[in-house]
C-alpha cells in the first residue's frame, strides 16, 4: 500500500504518512503481512468503506483540480457549498438482528474508519475483526439537516453519537425508494438494491 490518492483515508488508517513516500516504500518492503477483511457490495469489493447519501454526492462532484490543490479539504469545501442540494434518501435496511426504515442523510458501511478526506464515519471499525461497521445518519425532522451534516463533515461521527444509528454487522441488505449512488472506496455505483457482506481475512496486507 502506498498513499498516492487524494485523501489517503485508508492509508492514514494503517498509519502511513503521505508526506514521506520513501518511508512508506520501506515499510511496504519490510513489514510483515497480516490478514485483513474485505467488504463486498453486489459482488464488487472494497477495502475501506462504502458510502451513500449526501456525502457520496459530495465525493462524486468534487472538482479534480480542487482536490489537487486542497487534498482532502476539497471534499469539505464542496460539501459546505452544496448544502442547498440536501435531499433525503428513503431506505429499508436489514441486518442480523436489526431492521430500520426511514430517510437518511448519510450512510456508511466501513471496514476502515474514515472517508471523504478524513471524516470519521465508522470510528470503531477494525480491518480484521470479521465485521463491518454500519453507520446511519437519519434525516432530521426538525429541519436541522445542515447543522447535522456540518458537524459530520467537521468532526465526524464521534460528535454525533446521539443522532446516529451504529451497528456491527456481517451482512446488510439495503433497498432504496429511488436509485441512489454508493461509493466503494470512491468508485461510484448506482442502484436501488444492495447486498453487502464481509469476507473475513480474505487477503494479507503489510500494515
Amino acid at each position: 500500500m502506498l498513499p498516492l490518492g487524494t485523501a489517503n483515508d485508508f492509508a492514514r488508517h494503517i498509519r502511513l504518512d503521505p508526506s514521506d513516500i520513501t518511508s512508506c516504500l520501506r515499510f511496504a518492503a519490510r513489514a510483515s503481512a497480516k490478514p485483513m477483511d474485505i467488504g463486498e457490495v453486489n459482488g464488487c469489493s472494497f477495502v475501506n468503506m462504502a458510502t451513500g447519501g449526501f456525502g457520496t454526492q459530495v465525493t462524486a462532484q468534487t472538482d479534480p483540480n480542487l482536490k489537487r490543490v486542497l487534498g482532502g479539504a476539497a471534499y469539505l469545501f464542496t460539501g459546505l457549498n452544496r448544502f442547498s442540494e440536501l435531499a433525503a434518501c428513503q431506505a429499508r435496511i436489514e441486518a442480523e438482528g436489526f431492521e430500520w426504515e426511514g430517510a437518511f442523510l448519510a450512510l456508511a458501511i466501513g471496514n476502515g474508519r474514515r472517508a471523504g478526506g478524513g471524516i470519521r464515519l465508522c470510528p470503531r471499525a477494525k480491518l480484521d475483526d470479521g465485521f463491518l461497521d454500519l453507520t446511519i445518519l437519519p434525516f432530521p425532522k426538525s429541519g436541522k439537516a445542515i447543522d447535522l451534516l456540518q458537524t459530520l463533515l467537521d468532526r465526524g461521527a464521534d460528535d454525533l453519537t446521539h443522532g446516529l444509528i451504529m451497528r456491527r454487522v456481517r451482512h446488510v441488505k439495503i433497498e432504496t425508494e429511488k436509485s441512489v449512488q454508493f461509493n466503494l472506496d470512491g468508485e461510484p455505483r448506482n442502484g436501488q438494491s444492495w447486498q453487502i457482506a464481509i469476507r473475513h481475512h480474505c487477503i494479507e496486507m503489510r500494515r
